[in-house]
């Protein structure tokens, strides 16, 4: 049996969103990338879990001066995790 998870996460960067979003992907690869049963192969040939994303909000922190300082960007990922209800249900997964 799987079951999508979501999880959310907030990417920090001092140069902009798009690298703030990526900083928190990488997080979740990181940190929930061996968990996920649907998998893809990527360029390298190596299989990477498969994640949704959605952007969430953007924002920034300013400096004293009214410069920027910080960007955010909070996602929203979502995937697949296997779970294990029963020996039988496991080794038919692994069957396939």
């Amino acid at each position: 049996m799987s079951v999508c998870q979501e999880i959310q996460l907030t990417g920090v960067s001092s140069q902009s969103w798009e690298r703030a979003a990526a900083v928190a992907i990488k997080r979740a690869l990181e940190s929930f990338g061996d968990h996920c049963i649907m998998r893809r192969v990527n360029e390298s040939g190596i299989p990477a879990p498969r994640f949704t994303t959605e952007v969430v909000k953007f924002d920034i922190t300013l400096k004293d001066n009214g410069e920027i300082d910080r960007y955010r960007t909070t996602v929203k990922v979502s995937f697949l995790q296997v779970v294990h209800s029963s020996p039988n249900l496991e080794a038919a997964s692994l069957r396939r």
